[in-house]
């Protein structure tokens, strides 16, 4: 899956909670929420479209447009591609302090301990860094 930029997120996360928006909306809505002109806007919603984040119905006027991928899975798929060029060592240090910094329901950090309590009982003693091809050097 391609990369998403953090303004194209933001078109994303306005098709995907409309489900379904004409060009015309959303260039209202995201005008209420940046300063961004409407030939901006066009241009994000052309880059995602060859992307294949949205498609569009074909329509010349009122064209809708449609999210082609599900929220969830473009946010793990993003946010594996960003752990996957970090070191290895040092991921849950990395999230520790993100959890930290996220506001976070009740309900998700239950989910999280789970979670957590679960794969500290498969959990490896020491992560390798993953930096160097077969080092013995320890992580930077």
């Amino acid at each position: 899956m391609q990369e998403i930029t953090p303004s194209e997120w933001r078109l994303m996360r306005v098709i995907w909670t409309l489900h379904s928006v004409t060009s015309a909306k959303l260039i209202q809505v995201m005008q209420e929420m940046t300063e961004w002109s409407p030939s901006t806007i066009k241009t994000l919603l052309k880059r995602l479209e060859a992307k294949g984040f949205v498609t569009n119905n074909g329509e010349a006027r009122n064209r809708t447009y449609y999210a082609t991928v599900k929220e969830i899975d473009t946010m793990n798929s993003q946010l594996e591609t960003l752990f996957s060029a970090m070191c290895a060592h040092k991921t849950g240090q990395s999230l520790a302090e993100v959890l930290e910094a996220l506001p976070l329901s009740q309900h998700d950090c239950q989910a999280l301990i789970n979670i957590l309590q679960e794969k500290a009982n498969k959990a490896p003693a020491h992560i390798q860094c993953n930096c160097l091809p077969n080092s013995e050097k320890s992580c930077h």
